[in-house]
């Protein structure tokens, strides 16, 4: 009996969960999308090319299209959990940017902020 005790208490203290936290800091250099592409495939700001750009001839189409509109969304999240390009499943955290830049293929961004309120470099911090 009393050993048993003791061997359950010294196994139950070999169990302690340990907790840390964590401190992520994400730097954004520099954007290029010499493609004229969105996220979802269509070419930017043409609206005769407003067809999906990964259809024939999605070089062509998108080569005659404007440059995008940039706004950005940096999202943190859990792997392998559903992302959503609009909202996201942003669990750890995001940032997110008004329309910084227009009719722009390429784009360097400023420190020590991005656009107002989000700074470069980002960061997120949690706890696991």
């Amino acid at each position: 009996g009393l050993k048993l005790a003791i061997v359950s208490v010294v196994l139950a203290l070999c169990l302690v969960q340990a907790r840390g936290e964590y401190v992520l800091e994400i730097q954004a250099h520099r954007y290029d999308n010499s493609d004229h592409m969105l996220a979802n495939g269509q070419c930017c700001d043409n609206e005769l090319a407003s067809s999906n750009c990964l259809s024939f001839p999605a070089t062509i189409l998108c080569f005659f299209s404007c440059e995008c509109d940039l706004r950005f969304f940096f999202c943190l999240r859990e792997a392998g959990t559903f992302h959503d390009d609009h909202t996201g499943n942003c669990a750890l955290g995001f940032y997110q940017t008004t329309q910084i830049s227009t009719d722009d293929d390429t784009f360097d961004f400023s420190f020590p902020y991005i656009d107002h309120g989000v700074p470069n470099p980002m960061i997120f911090t949690g706890d696991v």
